[in-house]
C-alpha cells in the first residue's frame, strides 16, 4: 500500500525466487534500490515539490550529479530489461510444468549442462558436478535427487546427459519413408506450388485420384500411415516450426488422435503437413530435438540434406 522500495524489494529476496537469472538481476538492482531509498523512502520525494510534511522536497540535497544520473539510468535500464524479458520467458517456460520450488526450467537445462552424461554418474567427475551444482542452486541432497530425476524425464536435458528418447509412433523406417517421398514429389513437382488445401478440399481430394507420379506419391504416403503415426508427425512438425517446449509433445500428439478419431477420411490430414515446402526441414530439426539428434543426421547424410 506504499511506495517504499525497501519493502518490495525485500519482500522479493526472501522469496528466493526459484530462478537464478532473476536472482541475478535483483543482486544487480540492489545498489540502485539502496541509493533510492536512502534519499526517497517513500517515494514521495522525486514526485512532487512538496512531501507529506508540506516541507520542500530535497531541500538538504541542493545539488545533483545530472551526469551520474544519466549514466545510472542506462546502466539501471539494462538491467531491468534483461530482468523483465526473464519475467516473460519465465511464465512460458512454466506451462510446461518442468520445473522445481527450487530451479526453473533455464536452471533445470543449466544443471543438465553441468552433468557429465548419464553413463558417467557415480564417477568423480559426477561427484563433483553434484556438489559444485548443489552450492550454487543451494540445494539439499534430496532436492538434488528430485531436481536430476526430473531431469531425466524431460526429452530436451535427456540428450544433454547423452541420452536419446524414443518417439511415440514414429519409428526410423516410417521417418525415412516420409523424408525419402517428400524429396521424391518435390523433384517431379516441377511448378513447386501447393494448393491450399483446406480452402479447396472437394477439389483437391478429387483431383488426388487423377494419374500422375505426383499423386502416386501421395496416395502411396495415405496408405502408409495411420492415425497414431499422422498425429505424431504433426506433433513433430509443429513443435519445431513453432518453437514449442518439448514437454507439450506427448500432449499435442494424444489430442490429435482424439480428433482423428472422428475423421475417417485421412488423406487430407497427412497430406495437409506433407506436401508443405518446408516439412523436411521442420521434420527432421523435430526429430533431433524431441530425442532422436542420431536417426536425424542420419537422414541429413543419406539424402545429403
Amino acid at each position: 500500500k506504499s511506495h517504499d522500495i525497501s519493502a518490495h524489494f525485500a519482500f522479493l529476496q526472501e522469496k528466493h525466487i526459484a530462478d537464478e537469472a532473476i536472482r541475478l538481476s535483483l543482486f544487480e538492482l540492489e545498489p540502485y534500490v539502496i541509493s533510492l531509498a536512502r534519499i526517497d523512502e517513500d517515494g514521495q520525494e522525486l514526485r512532487y515539490f512538496e512531501n507529506r510534511m508540506g516541507e520542500q522536497s530535497f531541500s538538504d540535497n541542493n545539488i545533483a550529479s545530472l551526469e551520474l544520473i544519466r549514466d545510472s539510468l542506462g546502466l539501471l535500464k539494462d538491467i531491468w530489461l534483461r530482468m523483465k524479458l526473464r519475467v516473460y520467458a519465465l511464465g512460458r517456460e512454466r506451462q510446461g510444468q518442468f520445473f522445481t520450488s527450487e530451479c526453473s526450467r533455464a536452471d533445470l537445462l543449466q544443471i543438465a549442462e553441468l552433468l557429465p552424461n548419464r553413463s558417467e554418474w557415480g564417477n568423480p567427475a559426477f561427484i563433483d558436478a553434484r556438489a559444485m551444482i548443489r552450492e550454487r542452486y543451494e540445494l539439499s541432497s534430496r532436492k538434488f535427487q528430485k531436481a536430476a530425476g526430473i531431469i531425466q524425464e524431460n526429452r530436451e536435458t535427456n540428450l544433454l546427459l547423452g541420452e536419446e528418447t524414443d518417439l511415440l509412433h514414429i519409428s526410423d523406417e516410417l521417418a525415412d519413408f516420409l523424408v525419402g517421398k517428400h524429396i521424391d514429389l518435390n523433384s517431379r513437382n516441377r511448378s513447386g506450388r501447393i494448393v491450399g488445401m483446406k480452402s479447396f478440399r472437394e477439389g483437391f481430394l478429387a483431383a488426388l485420384q487423377a494419374d500422375s507420379p505426383e499423386n502416386e506419391i501421395k496416395r502411396e504416403v495415405v496408405g502408409r500411415v495411420s492415425k497414431p503415426e499422422i498425429s505424431d508427425v504433426y506433433a513433430v512438425y509443429y513443435f519445431a516450426r513453432n518453437r514449442e517446449l518439448p514437454e507439450s509433445y506427448e500432449d499435442e500428439v494424444a489430442k490429435g488422435i482424439g480428433i482423428l478419431e472422428r475423421n475417417e477420411d485421412l488423406r487430407l490430414d497427412i497430406l495437409q503437413v506433407f506436401t508443405k515446402s518446408n516439412f523436411v526441414e521442420c521434420f527432421i530439426d523435430g526429430l533431433e530435438r524431441l530425442g532422436r539428434p542420431s536417426l536425424g543426421a542420419k537422414i541429413r547424410s543419406k539424402y545429403k540434406i
